[in-house]
């Protein structure tokens, strides 16, 4: 019976393709996403504890220290630019009035969107939700972005920490409900795993890609010291000593 319903329905009505435009929104944002939270990351728990050991050539900290203060840089601005786009793309998909995309692009569209009135039950709009966890996101982007000034990224760490911080926050405000009263336990654990989850990849998948952009400045690092060779142990040494009558 089921193999027969499905028969009936066309493939393209079953799994619609999304239009590119989705496809290239969401790429983008969680690009910028994944990046600012795996970078910051990477930063506040690999290379700031590495970078402070007396050991490390400090002309090699600086070079790094600088790769990455551009990097979190190029995160921010493309995070904020993406963060717009996708916004709009929520304004373009909301149920029932669904709108071209190119009309949702426009300011006046977007904040239509946002301040659309709590329906009976509700003790916030989506709508609100929405702009609130936005501007956080936005003001996360903003502060990594403060490392395009040179004389800011001497508080690299403090601005990694910060942009961190409030990216975690706005994360958290999708646990808020609009209606309490249809939240239920299943949901409500599906939610914390769902962030555990995207929190867990942005931080495997942003800190390896984020170390592999950092990587290309190794060839602006002091060369590691060459591993002693066979004859060069203080073994050796003696050795040589004793088979010369100078020694």
């Amino acid at each position: 019976m089921m193999s027969f319903l499905l028969a009936q329905v066309p493939a393209a009505v079953a799994n619609p393709v999304p239009a590119a435009w989705r496809v290239i929104t969401k790429m983008a944002y969680f690009a910028g996403l994944i990046g600012s939270i795996g970078a910051t990351m990477l930063h506040l728990l690999v290379l700031r504890p590495v970078l402070k050991r007396r050991s490390v050539d400090p002309a090699d900290r600086a070079v790094l220290h600088r790769r990455t203060s551009l990097l979190l840089a190029v995160i921010g601005t493309w995070f904020l630019v993406a963060l717009y786009f996708q916004i709009a793309g929520k304004a373009a998909r909301v149920k029932g009035v669904e709108i071209p995309y190119s009309q949702a692009l426009r300011p006046g569209t977007i904040a239509k969107y946002v301040s659309v009135p709590a329906k009976r039950g509700e003790w916030v709009s989506s709508g609100a939700l929405t702009l609130t966890q936005y501007l956080l996101w936005g003001a996360s982007a903003v502060v990594l972005m403060l490392l395009w000034s040179p004389k800011l990224r001497a508080h690299l760490t403090g601005i990694a920490l910060s942009g961190l911080v409030l990216n975690f926050v706005a994360y958290q405000v999708t646990l808020l409900p609009t209606d309490f009263g249809k939240e239920t336990v299943d949901s409500l654990v599906d939610s914390l795993l769902d962030h555990l989850h995207v929190f867990a990849v942005s931080t495997w998948v942003g800190g390896i890609a984020s170390l592999v952009v950092l990587a290309t400045a190794r060839r602006r690092l002091t060369p590691a010291p060459a591993p002693p060779g066979p004859g060069s142990g203080p073994a050796s040494a003696r050795s040589r000593c004793a088979r010369s009558a100078a020694c």
